[in-house]
């Protein structure tokens, strides 16, 4: 090991050298700076490297004194892995370390050793088929089959299951309290990020650039933990980025990630490029939280979000900036978690625009959403176990949302709580709501359950759902839909109306404008007929009879 002298330049390129720095005397300037570090700090308060340029940590007042002043963690200051629950402690390390970790950077407040192993598992979500609209959906995937069988042939090398890993960065603040200006840090070989801050640490950031190449021995642990990831907050680790790049190409590298209770992230301003299968742009997990203002994202694979989260859920803040994905299954969001967006873009040039598992949320204000392939937002469950419960909820508020294929909406094996309130809605496949069975669930009880609250909207496309789904509409403040109906209930207040397109079926109907001279004034027939089911006790106000509407066409009972 090379202990740096203070004075030996500090921009010189350390690409054999570990630096240490131990706690104590090392202050952190402006960590929370901004609205979005500010927020994070808010809610939460409650392998080896080939290189690293950049400045030295500065030196500190506390034993060990300046850079390299006292033993390291370890060869590479590298970190436990974290077992899920159920795993088992003991095995030996297999991911990270090892005796040629010198070119890794550690900035430690404590020694690292000993490891975890963890029982191999999996999911199961997002295999081969899909709904019945188009082919497969934008699940960050599993290289498991339908039920969770291991479909290991099909692996990539390096992407198996989980197993004992090792936390890692060429630049590891571990426990302590530090800030960096500029600064490159490159990482090229397997599971080792560029920057990593574990068990407490706190690393403010200014305008770094971090590249790395290496691919994951693990896509489950990369997901679920950050292994391997550009920039990682784990373990309670903080971090907060102003301006700067992240770029990674390897497989399953993520490029920004939080994970578990306390961790965090908040970068404002720069941008992630995420090249790699698998490889999500910022991504949460077990309860970690992203705030992220005015950054560009984009990601070019395979299974690979914008903005994720993942097993044990996570909270992620977007203000402002551009997310951007290019892949097949790579939704611009993939909620397992919290995700709020304002004043954001999202693009999905081959996925959904929006994913939803289990029962967790997406809340967006005066966003844009464009998608181009299976539909614009998918609620469901895969019972895979990365996310609880079956009920998502998708709010929208202002800004459009424009899919150019499949269903606006789609709800599979769940019940999906749909808002839109003043948003410009294109579905350009002529369906607006599709609630079915999907892949997912026990046959006869995997239906999907729609609860739809459209205010001040003008709609155009169906709504349509099989005999083991519900779609429930309401339409309030204006609203004009224009399209059939198939098998759901609607709702009309009465400022509202639905104009008819083609004959239409609906379980109960409620209209607050009422009947006037035997006629509903406020559904549009252009000829069509509409019939309602009369045994339902929503119902009963039509008496089983016959209506007229308006332009032509009737109500009447099946």
């Amino acid at each position: 090991m090379k202990v740096m002298k203070p004075e030996e330049d500090r921009n010189r390129d350390r690409r054999a050298d570990v630096v240490v720095v131990k706690s104590g005397g090392v202050g952190l300037r402006n960590f929370c700076r901004g609205a979005a570090g500010a927020l994070i700090l808010a809610l939460l308060a409650v392998g080896p490297a080939s290189g690293v340029k950049g400045q030295e940590p500065p030196s500190g007042g506390g034993p060990g004194g300046g850079p390299g002043g006292g033993p390291d963690g370890g060869p590479g200051g590298a970190e436990e892995g974290e077992p899920m629950p159920g795993g088992d402690e003991g095995g030996p390390m297999s991911g990270g370390g090892g005796e040629d970790q010198s070119s890794v950077s550690s900035v430690s407040g404590a020694s690292s050793s000993g490891g975890f192993s963890e029982r191999s598992g999996g999911r199961s979500s997002f295999d081969a088929g899909g709904p019945s609209f188009g082919g497969d959906s934008g699940r960050p995937p599993s290289n498991r089959g339908p039920g969770g069988k291991s479909k290991s042939s099909n692996r990539p090398p390096g992407t198996g299951e989980r197993g004992a890993y090792k936390l890692s960065g060429v630049l590891l603040v571990d426990g302590i309290v530090t800030n960096f200006t500029g600064g490159t840090y490159v990482s090229t070989n397997m599971d080792v990020s560029g920057v990593c801050v574990l068990n407490g640490g706190k690393l403010s950031l200014d305008n770094p650039i971090v590249v790395t190449s290496g691919h994951t021995s693990s896509e489950e642990n990369s997901s679920f933990y950050g292994l391997n990831a550009g920039v990682l907050a784990a373990k309670g680790g903080k971090i907060t980025l102003l301006g700067g790049s992240i770029k990674t190409t390897g497989h399953g590298a993520n490029g920004l990630f939080a994970s578990g209770i306390g961790s965090s992230v908040a970068m404002t301003g720069g941008t992630i490029v995420a090249a790699g299968d698998a490889g999500h742009g910022a991504m949460a997990s077990a309860r970690g939280a992203l705030a992220l203002t005015n950054v560009t994202i984009t990601t070019s694979r395979t299974r690979a979000a914008a903005v994720a989260t993942d097993r044990g859920g996570g909270m992620v803040y977007v203000e402002g900036g551009a997310m951007t994905t290019r892949g097949t299954t790579s939704p611009g969001i993939y909620s397992t978690g919290a995700i709020q967006a304002s004043g954001a873009t999202f693009t999905a040039t081959a996925s959904e625009a929006v994913v939803i598992e289990g029962k967790n949320s997406v809340t967006l204000t005066n966003c844009a959403l464009t998608c181009a392939a299976k539909c614009g937002v998918m609620i469901y469950q895969s019972f895979s176990g990365d996310a609880e419960g079956r009920r998502g909820a998708f709010t929208m508020k202002g800004g459009s949302f424009k899919a150019a294929a499949g269903p606006l909406f789609y709800v599979a094996n769940s019940t999906g709580v749909i808002d839109l309130s003043g948003v410009e809605v294109v579905a350009a496949s002529g369906v607006l709501i599709n609630a079915s069975a999907g892949r997912w669930g026990r046959s006869g009880a995997n239906g999907g359950h729609a609860v739809f609250t459209a205010d001040g909207q003008t709609l155009a496309g169906d709504i349509t759902c099989d005999k083991i789904s519900s779609v429930s509409a309401s339409l309030r403040n204006g609203t004009t839909l224009t399209g059939a109906i198939q098998g759901g209930a609607l709702a009309l207040d009465a400022t509202s109306t639905w104009v008819v397109t083609k004959d239409s079926l609906v379980t109960s109907f409620t209209d607050a404008k009422s009947i006037v001279d035997g006629a509903i004034p406020n559904i549009r027939g252009d000829g069509h007929e509409v019939r309602y089911d009369a045994s339902l006790a929503a119902n009963r106000w039509l008496d089983g009879k016959t209506y007229t509407l308006a332009n032509g066409g009737r109500l009447r009972p099946k």
